[in-house]
């Protein structure tokens, strides 16, 4: 569906991935949890299961896990685009979070 989605077969997908030194396993991740930063920040409702349509929290939990983003993703508020491109690990390649960054509109860079 991901692949759809942005205009692309599935294998031009993983490729973009690799091409930016991550797996898609990591980047679908990576933006189910942006996604639901960003709908947070827009909606003021900070409901993470819900916003990702898990059921098992197990799964949701290990997904944080994957990413070191456990404890902030279990905050009582969101936390912000910023503060969770800095501390998530599921893309790991420097160059590509700042290219991240800048996608998204940020001008201060992302820590490594």
């Amino acid at each position: 569906m991901w692949a759809a989605y942005v205009g692309a077969s599935t294998s031009a997908l993983r490729t973009w991935c690799y091409a930016a030194h991550a797996t898609p396993k990591a980047s679908l991740d990576f933006a189910r949890l942006l996604r639901a930063v960003v709908i947070a920040q827009q909606c003021q409702i900070w409901d993470l299961q819900n916003v990702l349509d898990v059921i098992d929290a197990r799964t949701l939990e290990r997904m944080m896990i994957r990413g070191e983003v456990a404890e902030l993703m279990k905050r009582q508020i969101a936390p912000n685009v910023y503060e969770y491109l800095s501390c998530q690990r599921f893309i790991k390649d420097k160059t590509s979070r700042i290219s991240l960054a800048r996608a998204l509109g940020l001008s201060t860079e992302i820590p490594s």
